[in-house]
């Protein structure tokens, strides 16, 4: 089997999207198909190997194409997204024959102009718009099946109209291997500095409304006089020097994006690790599967969440839940789980010992090869 992912991102990326491109490129892989990512000649100020930026083995070929980068500056909004995105395809019809191979996706542009190419399309989806269109139902109908990331998706494209054997559910994943041996805590809170008495509350990921990090910072202002102290682990730069301004105090710490690989340590430092996306928008509350989400989990920690459906669908009643969008509530959440911490800690222990054949990124490729077998 021969697969040729195309996306239009930029490769390396500081966004977490382009570690779940590789990763599921890897693991497709791994599960016996040859592949080619095909992406754009993009400007970069990351010039890093990907295979080298995201700790890959390079199991399989990324092929840059050269067409116009209409994306980076912005200049043209979502006119510009659209036309880069057809002039990419333009590109891959000249790179590709087509003969023998399956084409797929993540990106609506794509799904689009790919509906005009006779090969066998499939289509991953991470969100939904509000106001559905020809362009979606096209690329759904045509699409040989479809990668949802979440019930809520699935569910959603199902009240669309999509027939449901045509989706499949196959959340994001974790590298297990990074989790395991991890220097022990206080190891870990030498190396970064963390002092060994504190009471400690882990955020890793990027700042945007809906991932909810404002309301834990200020749920962290409201824990000072518990001696808890909140870590915010993340940002791009202009996120996060806002976010410094607003929320930075002597028990909140925003500590900026650090490498990847440096995140099981982040985690491991931690008492807590807290995921507080925010119900006010779909894509953190309905459709999201943060990758973050199963690092916590491999980590062996308790974990604070809020009661979104979308966290609450993988981890059942493994966390602590509060309301989301509520300091106080999150706040409270975190002290009952330090309240309750040597239970919390062995049931967070139990189920790291269950991601591995849950939701490793070997599984996810073998639920979407096979997934693709049935539909091909």
């Amino acid at each position: 089997m021969k697969i040729i992912y195309c996306v239009t991102v930029r490769l390396p990326t500081e966004k977490a999207h382009g570690l779940q491109i590789m990763k599921t490129n890897a693991a497709l892989v791994q599960s016996g198909a040859k592949v080619e990512l095909v992406i754009p000649d993009r400007t970069n100020p990351i010039t890093v190997d990907p295979f080298v930026f995201y700790g890959v083995e390079k199991t399989f070929s990324i092929t840059k194409l050269k067409c116009p980068d209409l994306i980076t500056n912005n200049r043209l909004g979502l006119v510009g997204y659209w036309l880069q995105s057809y002039l990419f395809v333009r590109a891959i019809r000249r790179h590709c024959d087509f003969k023998n191979i399956i084409l797929y996706t993540r990106d609506l542009p794509l799904a689009f102009w790919f509906t005009k190419i006779n090969a066998p399309l499939f289509y991953e989806i991470h969100s939904l718009p509000k106001n559905i269109t020809f362009v979606h139902r096209r690329a759904w109908r045509k699409a040989r099946g479809i990668i949802v990331i979440s019930d809520g998706l699935r569910a959603e494209l199902i009240a669309a109209g999509m027939a449901s054997e045509k989706i499949i559910v196959v959340r994001d994943s974790v590298d297990v291997a990074q989790f395991q041996n991890v220097p022990s805590k206080n190891d870990c809170r030498d190396q970064l500095g963390i002092p060994l008495d504190q009471k400690v509350a882990v955020y890793t990921g990027h700042l945007y409304g809906w991932k909810g990090a404002d309301t834990l910072a200020r749920a962290g202002k409201l824990l000072a006089g518990e001696n808890i102290h909140t870590y915010v682990v993340g940002g791009t730069d202009a996120e996060i020097v806002t976010f410094r301004a607003e929320f930075s105090s002597r028990f909140v710490h925003v500590i900026g994006r650090r490498d990847h690989n440096e995140m099981p340590r982040w985690l491991a430092a931690a008492d807590v690790l807290v995921i507080p996306n925010s119900a006010k928008y779909k894509i953190g509350a309905v459709y999201t599967s943060p990758l973050k989400l199963f690092e916590y989990m491999a980590a062996g920690r308790p974990i604070v969440a809020t009661a979104v459906p979308a966290l609450r669908e993988v981890l059942g009643e493994n966390a602590i839940f509060a309301e989301a969008d509520n300091p106080d509530s999150i706040a409270a959440a975190i002290q009952k789980t330090f309240d309750n911490y040597s239970v919390l800690e062995n049931q967070a222990k139990k189920i790291a010992e269950t991601v591995a054949t849950k939701y490793s990124w070997e599984r996810r490729g073998e639920l979407i090869i096979n997934f693709m077998k049935q539909h091909v």
